[in-house]
């Protein structure tokens, strides 16, 4: 979430979603697996479209630059891989779904009570007056989220990691999809730019990224 606050949702999107790289890279350390050439081949190209999304090119005779949320994006990126890895172990050892997302969200709401500061709860009081608000909140949080993570569950415990991992990587596309539209003049929700330099960019990191992602986690 703090890198997404930094960040464009397009660009934190494609740059979290390199998890799979450290996915292969736990496997091979911590499971014993080996990568063939190719997928060696993959993780460059995907580190590489990760470094293009998040650069930003600036106006002429000032310095271009890489996002500040890139380091906070791929450490959260870096932390999700062990955490796929690590619930993909306990699916194979009985956990059930429901279990598993259960334990997962009840640590997450332990974790933001106990790193939650007060005035943050006062400063949330006048935001929640806007219905709009409020509507996004609950069709984002309380209803798309559980439902993309209790099937992101279902599907680790009825398939490969690398296979589920690679589908998932897909996000980028549909999260760049949405935003852009969301940026539009008629809706304006979101208020991403829609230059045609940057909309050409950030295809061609995204294509860096998913298409590495299935060559790494189908080869």
């Amino acid at each position: 979430f703090w890198g997404f606050k930094l960040e464009e949702a397009s660009r934190a999107t494609a740059i979290f979603h390199v998890f799979p790289v450290f996915v292969a890279i736990i496997a091979v350390i911590w499971l014993g697996e080996e990568l063939v050439p190719g997928q060696w081949t993959a993780i460059i190209v995907i580190v590489a479209g990760a470094f293009l999304v998040s650069y930003r090119r600036r106006p002429e005779g000032a310095s271009s630059r890489f996002s500040q949320a890139f380091p906070i994006l791929i450490a959260a990126s870096l932390i999700t891989a062990c955490s796929h890895v690590f619930a993909k172990s306990a699916l194979d050892d009985g956990l059930t779904v429901w279990m598993t997302y259960s334990i997962r969200t009840g640590s997450m709401a332990v974790a933001f009570a106990a790193l939650a500061k007060p005035q943050g709860f006062i400063q949330m009081i006048p935001v929640l007056r806007s219905w709009r608000t409020v509507g996004l909140i609950v069709a984002g949080d309380f209803i798309m989220a559980p439902i993309a993570s209790i099937s992101l569950n279902w599907a680790t415990s009825l398939g490969a990691i690398s296979l589920v991992a690679a589908l998932a990587a897909t996000r980028p596309f549909f999260v760049f999809m949405v935003s852009s539209l969301f940026s539009t003049q008629r809706i304006r929700l979101l208020n991403e730019p829609l230059e045609r330099e940057t909309i050409s960019l950030k295809l061609a990191a995204l294509a860096m990224i998913v298409g590495g992602i299935a060559a790494l986690s189908l080869l």
